[in-house]
């Protein structure tokens, strides 16, 4: 669940779109990959950093781990900070 004072990014918004798009809820992938669901929530928002789930995610979407970072995960907090 998304914590009410947390704002979403285009990014989050768009990645939500493309999971609903393929059919693909956020525990479902959680499953596929073998992750728990704070865990791909975490990678998802840009939180955490995981080069092999990034790609495991990639894959199962359908596109590259290049498009995957440049429209659907956030920067990281700390280069938002630097920006």
């Amino acid at each position: 669940m998304l914590h009410p004072t947390r704002k979403r990014t285009p990014e989050q918004i768009a990645l939500d779109n493309l999971l609903n798009q393929n059919g693909i809820a956020k525990i479902d992938l959680a499953r596929a990959l073998g992750v728990n669901r704070s865990c791909i929530s975490h990678i998802l928002s840009g939180r955490a950093r995981s080069k092999r789930v990034y790609a495991l995610v990639a894959g199962v979407l359908g596109i590259s781990v290049d498009e995957l970072l440049r429209k659907y995960i956030p920067p990281s907090p700390s280069s938002r900070k630097a920006a």
